[in-house]
């Protein structure tokens, strides 16, 4: 059993002073494994003018001194990777042989790509007799999810560090392990005091955060909905807000692709952290005289998976996060079935395990591009295959929908795949799997928000631009 009760301010812990404690269960065999205690209205506060306190050192910091610190974040959370991937198991029940990717190679890959955005910001330009500034933008609420959380804490922290800024971070308490460890190593790297801060709590809390006089700038990662909250909350003040909301990510293989490698990729994204990624390639759009072809290959890929305790060595997909996780994809795949999809596979939770959120991997054909199915974000491992007739065809079904944020296209020939992704409402496109690129920018179309965070634009997130208007030369 663990119990947080601690919060972070003015660079040492204090005792929460909260009255509400949220438990923490294990996706696993759903028994209670601690606790943790939610911060007060004072201990926000204290957290908040911690901030303010940082942030009169940290803006005057020069670029060397916010390089150097972000190296040492890199060491630090480096000398962890395997602590971040075990509270990852603990907290959401993500087996090692993916949780490595989320919680170490991504991370360490980003707040290196951060750093080296440092250098790649023009800090002062001039402009006619303008001299134009690039300035912290000051103290930034973050707000991070439990399904990715080492990485979407670095995305902010990180990027506040080389703005020059200062953070209140209040991370999900539903993985708060990886949230105490990212403390830690904070705690190691010698910030200035208050520039990092840290408070517990929920959506009450986070809406006080948002509204607190002594926030400058919103960013948050999580739902839409929550999203919509948030941006209302800030609003009130008003302060600018950066969000990264939900996706409905459609991989198009196109006629002359390799089938096989498409499908399966598509498939295996789907399955990341049991589908619970905000970038699953959850619509498959392939050409419709090839749907039984891709049918027989994700079976064969379903084969492959191995659901189950993520403490064997043998397991490849662990548990939902949560019994609400469970119960929302399970009625979504229900209700698939009931409106005419067809499900090609047929595995049950049961056959794997009697307790735990273990929801099998699931695939559907037939799919109407207008339905639930493919239209919300289901955050699960579900797959919905559509058949398309023509190239226009896959492009309008792939921008039906109102999220934007990632998505893919497949194709033997790159000058073809390159049109079809520049036609895609979406902030991300992978062409034929390239690898991510963690120096280039990441964010969202329509619903799934705005801003953009990673490499150097986690740090221009953070800045805004001051002009001094100098008299001109008679």
């Amino acid at each position: 059993m663990i119990h947080i009760d601690r919060f972070y301010a003015r660079g040492v812990w204090h005792r929460c002073t909260g009255d509400v404690r949220h438990q923490l269960v294990s996706p696993v065999t759903e028994e209670i494994t601690g606790e943790v205690r939610f911060g007060s209205d004072d201990d926000l506060a204290r957290a908040v003018a911690s901030a303010r306190e940082g942030l009169t050192r940290w803006s005057t910091s020069e670029l060397h001194e916010r390089r150097a610190a972000l190296d040492r974040l890199e060491i630090a959370i480096r000398a962890r990777s395997d602590a971040f991937v075990d509270a990852l198991r603990d907290d959401i029940g993500c087996p090692p042989s993916s949780g490595r990717l989320v919680q170490s190679m991504l991370p360490l890959a980003n707040v290196r790509a951060i750093r080296e955005g440092i250098d790649a910001i023009d800090w002062e330009f001039a402009i006619h007799h303008s001299e134009v500034r690039r300035v912290p933008i000051g103290v930034v609420a973050g707000l991070t999810p439990w399904n990715a959380p080492l990485h979407q804490m670095l995305a902010k922290v990180a990027g506040v560090i080389g703005a020059g800024a200062a953070i209140v971070l209040k991370p999900s308490e539903i993985a708060p392990r990886s949230a105490m460890l990212f403390a830690e190593a904070i705690e190691e790297i010698d910030l200035p005091r208050g520039v990092f801060n840290l408070i517990w709590g929920g959506a009450d809390l986070g809406r006080k955060l948002v509204e607190h006089p002594g926030i400058d700038m919103v960013s948050f990662t999580g739902s839409e909905g929550v999203g919509r909250q948030v941006m209302a909350a800030a609003a009130s003040a008003p302060k600018p807000v950066a969000l990264e909301l939900g996706g409905k990510s459609a991989a198009i293989v196109l006629r002359d692709a390799d089938l096989s490698a498409a499908v399966t990729a598509a498939f295996r994204l789907t399955l990341l952290n049991s589908g619970q990624v905000c970038v699953c390639q959850s619509r498959l759009l392939v050409p419709r005289e090839r749907v039984d072809d891709a049918v027989s290959i994700i079976k064969d890929a379903a084969a492959a998976v191995r659901m189950g305790d993520p403490l064997d060595p043998d397991t490849t997909m662990g548990p939902l996060a949560t019994r609400a996780q469970y119960e929302r994809v399970s009625a979504i795949a229900e209700r698939a079935q009931a409106q005419g999809a067809h499900a090609i596979l047929h595995s049950t939770a049961s056959s794997v395990n009697r307790k735990g959120y273990f929801f099998p991997p699931k695939a559907f054909s037939n799919v109407d591009s207008e339905s639930e199915l493919a239209q919300r974000e289901v955050f699960g491992p579900v797959l919905a295959m559509i058949g398309y007739d023509t190239e226009d065809d896959a492009i309008t079904i792939a921008n039906s929908t109102p999220f934007g944020l990632s998505g893919a296209v497949w194709s033997a020939d790159l000058s073809v795949a390159m049109r079809v992704a520049r036609r895609l409402r979406t902030g991300q496109v992978i062409v034929n799997g390239a690898p991510s690129n963690l120096a280039g920018p990441f964010g969202g179309f329509g619903r799934s928000g705005f801003g953009r965070e990673n490499g150097r634009f986690s740090i221009e997130a953070f800045t805004q631009l001051q002009a001094i208007n100098k008299p001109e030369q008679g």
